[in-house]
């Protein structure tokens, strides 16, 4: 349902309008994330609850709040294997983790190869979550990203209870991958993080 026209647009009522959105596989991420990046703002100028947008803020809000009307539109295709009953020859998850200065984020694929040289593949799940506002560096935020998607994939594959399946993780950071395969050298905030993934 829009919000009424005459909404006042305050820190309450855009998280309110936020937490309405009913997105658990992640789909609408890339949208979301834009609402969440919005709040992180008002908390930094240090608005209270109820008090109205400031002028530099509510265009960017507003046009977050026009495209609510488009969201019925999308459309996800939810088959994941093909509609006949060709037989597999293997099933493979990839996970593709990035991070930039404002978020970081995972995509999780389903590939399903067919004797029959056919290939499908299907965005299974996504996840989107903005950086602190503390800063944190880019380097960080991509082994952030890392740990996510082993999280995640790790928790759709006990959902789905997709048996013997193999698993590939993507990321384009040489950092998180030489911390992955170091044994010395890690401060305590990456040797954790490498060891839950490790795990």
């Amino acid at each position: 349902q829009p919000p009424d026209p005459g909404t006042i647009w305050s820190k309450r009522t855009t998280l309110q309008t936020t937490a309405r959105l009913y997105d658990p596989l992640g789909f609408l991420s890339p949208y979301i994330v834009r609402a969440r990046l919005e709040s992180q703002e008002y908390w930094r100028h240090k608005l209270e609850w109820d008090t109205p947008l400031p002028a530099d803020l509510l265009p960017r809000w507003s046009d977050w709040v026009v495209e609510l009307s488009q969201l019925p539109q999308i459309t996800v295709p939810r088959c994941l294997r093909a509609l006949n009953s060709k037989k597999e020859k293997s099933v493979e998850l990839h996970a593709f983790a990035d991070a930039s200065e404002l978020a970081y984020a995972v995509s999780i694929y389903m590939v399903v190869k067919y004797e029959d040289g056919e290939v499908t593949s299907t965005l299974l799940a996504a996840k989107a979550r903005v950086c602190p506002i503390q800063h944190v560096t880019i380097p960080r935020l991509e082994l952030k990203a890392a740990l996510l998607a082993c999280e995640y994939v790790t928790h759709l594959n006990k959902a789905l209870n997709l048996g013997q399946v193999q698993i590939f993780y993507w990321t384009d950071s040489r950092n998180v991958l030489s911390w992955i395969n170091s044994n010395k050298g890690l401060d305590k905030y990456v040797a954790n993080r490498v060891r839950k993934i490790r795990n």
